[in-house]
């Protein structure tokens, strides 16, 4: 079983919308994908008892708290998978991306990729917004999602990401 968590750096980023994606993306090319967003042995058991790709979906930013003690990054560094982080193209999201690297840095978690979700109507460009995270990424792949309709599933993007990470 390969498995992946998807967290971002706030809400209405778009994790759910690259979930949702690679999803559709993974059925197409005949895999099947699981989406769970429960608890750690719910996971666990889960990525024992299925084989393919399991897409776990965090609740707003990595510092997000999880209950009275623990964050979604706590979850996260228990679980022990590989990470997507979504970031958006906000002006403000590259200190938030760079932070959030650092801070799961040094949980020492494996950052699988980082995808930046274009954000509608801002005043930060994707491509500047990907080129400027990805000169600070240390070599973590950095790839840019530009705003799509809903339920598109035909982008390349989602295909480079699934790539990645299985």
């Amino acid at each position: 079983m390969t498995a992946v968590f998807i967290t971002a750096t706030g809400t209405d980023i778009g994790k759910t919308f690259l979930t949702a994606g690679l999803i559709r993306h993974l059925r197409g090319a005949g895999g099947v994908a699981i989406v769970f967003q429960d608890v750690v042995e719910f996971c666990r058991r889960s990525m024992a008892g299925n084989h393919g790709m399991l897409l776990i979906e965090g609740v707003g930013g990595i510092m997000v708290p999880f209950d009275d003690r623990r964050t979604v990054l706590d979850l996260m560094s228990v679980l022990r998978i590989p990470i997507i982080l979504v970031a958006g193209s906000y002006v403000g999201t590259i200190s938030h991306t760079l932070s959030a690297l650092e801070v799961m840095a040094r949980r020492n978690l494996d950052i699988a990729a980082v995808v930046v979700n274009e954000s509608e109507g801002s005043a930060a460009s994707l491509e500047e917004t990907v080129g400027t995270v990805e000169r600070f990424a240390d070599a973590i792949d950095v790839v840019g999602i530009p705003r799509l309709a809903p339920g598109a599933d035909d982008h390349g993007t989602f295909a480079r990401v699934a790539g990645l990470i299985g």
